[in-house]
Formats: C-alpha cells, structure tokens, sequence
C-alpha cells in the first residue's frame, strides 16, 4: 500500500469553516502544486478513483490553458479536492482570509484533481515562468475519524472533468486493495484495479475487468456472462442484484480469480483455434456466443477445490480445448432448434432466459456422453487447396541479417476502423506505438511501452487489447503494420528480399 502523504501547503484567499468537518477553500500556486508532485508522485491519488489518465483531450486543454492564458486558469478548472485526517494551520502573518495560511496536513490524498495535478506538473516542465503565475482552487478537508463514511461519497460527487464510469468507483473498494495484495503474497502476481494503470502481461497477473469477466463466466448461472457480453460496464453495478456484490460482495481469492482468468484465457484459446476449422452459424456461434461456453466450460470442469493451492489447475487447462469442442456442436444444433437456424445470434447470446435455457441443455447435453450432432457440411471451412507455404517474414529478415539490433519500429494501423479503435489509447504514451528490433525468430519486437519481447502480430493483438476494441479480427498479420524507421513494412522488405533472391538465383 502507498505510504501517508503529510504536506504543508499554503492556502491563498482562503476560507475557513469548522461544521461539520475542519475544511479550508483558497488558493495554491500553480507551482507549489508542481513542487508537491515532484516530492510525491502518485502517492498524492491513493484514495483516488484512479490514477493520471496521461495526455487525454480534456487533460491537454489544462496543460494549454495553463501555458497561453495562466491568469485565467482559476476560472477554467475544477480546481482540486483534498481529504485528509486532520488539517493544522500557521500563520506566518496576520491571522486573515487577505494574507496566507500555512496548512499541515495529516495523510492528504487528491480525490479530485488528480488530472490538474498531473497536468501543472507537465506544464511546469515545459514553461516554468508562465505556470509559476497560475493559481488553481483547492478545497481541503479534514475527516477525521469519519473519513471511512464520507471519503467515498465526496469523491464520488466530485469527479467531473474527465468521463467517470461505474468502473471508477470500485477502486475505493477496501476489497480490491485486499486482492492486490493477496495476488502478491500468495501468488507472487500483479492485480491493477485502477483506470489508468498499465495492465499486467497475461503470464504476471490481471486487471480487475479480466478479473470480473472470469468470474462472472465462473458464476453459477450464466446472468452474469449474459450481462457482460451486453456491456462491461454493467459488471460495476451496485446493489444486492448487482454484478459486482455478487462477484466481490465476498471477496474471493486470489486463487481463485487467477485461476479463473487461466480458465477463460485458455477457453478463448480453444475457440479462437476452432473457428479457423470453421464457417458461417458455427463460425457466429464460436465468436458471439463465447462468454456463454466459457461459462458452460466452468460448470463441466470439477472445480470443487479451485480455492487451493494443490489444485491441479493444469490438468483443468489441458482438459478445455476437448471440452470446447464438444460443447459447440450441441450449443449449434440447441440454438437452431430451439430458435431457428437464421435466428439472430447475437440476440440469443445477450438474452438472459435464452441463455438459461441453453446452458442447462447443453450442460445435459455434454454430460449424458452422447455423440455430439455432426455439423452441417455448410457450416464446416472447406479444405484449402496446397499450396507452397511463402517463407515466414520473421525468419526470412533475420536470417539475412538485413535489420540491425535495436533499430526503431513503429505501429502504423493498416485500415480506418484499427485506426480509430486504437487512436485514443496510443497518444496517451507515445512509447505505446513503438518497438525496438532484435535478431530473434519468434520474439523480434521488444516493445517500448513495457520492455518485453513479442512477435509482430503478439504485440498487435496485445495493442488492441489494451485499446479494447472489442471488434478487433480474431487473427492478424502483424509485420504489414510495423515500419522500420518510419519507412516500409517488415512485410514489404522481406518480399522485396524474396525477390531480390529470386531473381538473383539465389
């Protein structure tokens, strides 16, 4: 957990009043709050909804404001909210709202403002004289032995300056602070629950919507799937009906969640293999209907003892990819016998009662042993003619020897809807976009954003996935969207390579 923040900040044309918390409304200098970034860092957002959410629209027209038109910031932000245990004040001169006081506060977090912050920072790097002249409003207050009762409720009234989801609001959660840290003592793995923070490759660790959508695959009933596949964003409700009571109400093991996680990963693995075998309703069904065979998935594997240790989670793994390919062809014929063989698929797959009858028939289905009904000749990919495989782009480039260790690549998106789907998150960090070369076969990307290798279409899908474009193509050919220096493709110059040889006899 982040160490307590204490910090003296002086308050400029203040106010003060005592009921029912000791809270102050003033002023800071712009530059007093870059100074107070620069000792503290993200430990000033502990309590915070989320962490900086880096160069966004809205956070970029701070940084502009700041740096053209500093004397009329006061006017144009939000200004920042500050909880804290208990506020102490000094004053340095007469004991009035014309002339300052000095502020000491006892474990002072930035509930709202955390962007502002972030912002003055940025922009105090950039034009130091300009911002040192802004001033920002600021409200602090004083808790006390109340803040477990109040903190959420005020930092959930004031965040307004970049878009709040329901999302948001669990990281105040005490629960998800208690599976970040049972992820890393028990399992030795990184569990982010924040908006903002960079999720954990798949072999360290999960984010909280992984985390979510597993288990609501893993729920007893398919509601919950059925749910998620509508909208994620409908895992945050509240309530006692509510997704995330039931998922989080009782707060479930690390264990558990990442095994979970495993579970789902290797069953979208399982389906994304198939669907390459596979055409027209089967095809729809593999993709549209995913969330509900990984729930049928988790109520055919004998989890009884998911929660321990000695869990055998490996042979629960090997066992999916079979498992998978007798639940598709019942959930196929089940679908069109009981809605049609033109029924609008994602309609079934996002309908609740529809849902629950289809799970308890296949689950039946699948455990009465019986030959799975054989798949109409139209819905099965016919096979491909043979043909001479092209020499692999990878190890044709490093063979040659034709990139040099550590020359620079850069993500280009090959159609307007990649284009679009990943455009917001990659300007927030500009690294997102780039990668370095090494001579490897399989892992030639080491990717600026985290540092670890990839091949050319891992590291795509892996873009895409931290975008969530939830509509991004199940497969990819990776080296037609990295430019070495800016120029051509990994593809273009290994066909040019090719041709190049070719034509030279060689």
């Amino acid at each position: 957990m982040p160490a307590p923040v204490d910090v003296t900040v002086r308050l400029l044309k203040w106010l003060r009043r005592d009921l029912p918390f000791p809270s102050y409304q003033g002023s800071l200098w712009a530059r007093d709050v870059a100074e107070i970034y620069q000792r503290h860092g993200a430990q000033l957002f502990s309590k915070n909804i989320r962490q900086s959410l880096g160069l966004t629209r809205i956070n970029v027209g701070i940084e502009k404001t700041l740096t053209e038109e500093p004397e009329n910031f006061w006017y144009f932000n939000n200004g920042i909210t500050v909880l804290c245990d208990y506020v102490e004040p000094f004053y340095p001169g007469r004991r009035h709202p014309d002339h300052p006081v000095d502020l000491r506060l006892t474990r002072a977090t930035v509930v709202n403002g955390a962007q502002t912050v972030t912002s003055i920072h940025r922009a105090m790097q950039e034009e130091p004289e300009t911002v040192a002249e802004a001033d920002v409003s600021v409200r602090i207050i004083a808790l006390g032995d109340d803040y477990a009762k109040y903190a959420y409720r005020i930092a959930e009234t004031t965040n307004t300056q970049n878009d709040v989801y329901r999302r948001d609001f669990i990281s105040l959660d005490e629960k998800q602070a208690q599976i970040r840290q049972d992820f890393d003592l028990t399992l030795g793995k990184s569990y982010v629950y924040k908006r903002g923070e960079v999720d954990p490759v798949p072999d360290s660790g999960c984010s909280v919507v992984q985390a979510a959508v597993a288990l609501a695959c893993a729920y007893r009933t398919p509601e919950l799937a059925v749910r998620t596949k509508r909208d994620t964003e409908l895992l945050w409700e509240a309530g006692s009906q509510g997704a995330y009571q039931r998922l989080f109400g009782e707060v479930p093991s690390a264990c558990r969640i990442w095994r979970c996680v495993q579970i789902q990963r290797e069953t979208g693995t399982a389906l994304a293999a198939l669907r390459n075998h596979l055409q027209g309703r089967t095809h729809a069904t593999a993709q549209h209907g995913d969330l509900l065979i990984t729930h049928l998935v988790f109520q055919l594997l004998d989890l009884a003892e998911i929660d321990e240790l000695s869990f055998p989670i490996e042979s629960a793994l090997t066992a999916i990819p079979e498992l998978v390919a007798a639940i598709l062809p019942w959930l196929v014929y089940r679908v069109n016998l009981s809605y049609g063989p033109t029924s609008f698929l994602m309609s079934t797959f996002t309908n609740e009662a529809r849902c629950r009858e289809l799970a308890q028939l296949v689950t039946e289905d699948v455990r009465s042993g019986a030959l799975a009904p054989e798949l109409p000749h139209e819905y099965v990919a016919l096979a491909r003619p043979n043909r001479r495989r092209a020499s692999a782009t990878v190890p044709t480039l490093v063979n040659a020897g034709l990139i040099k260790d550590g020359t620079p690549l850069t993500y280009v998106p090959s159609n307007p809807a990649e284009a679009l789907a990943t455009r917001e998150w990659l300007a927030v960090d500009e690294r997102r976009s780039q990668a370095r070369w090494q001579n490897h076969r399989t892992k030639p990307l080491i990717w600026s954003y985290d540092g670890l290798a990839y091949s050319a279409s891992g590291l795509v899908v892996r873009i895409w996935e931290m975008a969530d474009w939830a509509k991004a193509p199940p497969a990819v050919q990776g080296p037609t969207r990295w430019q070495v220096n800016g120029d051509r493709t990994l593809q273009e110059l290994a066909t040019e390579l090719l041709a190049a040889q070719e034509a030279g006899g060689g």
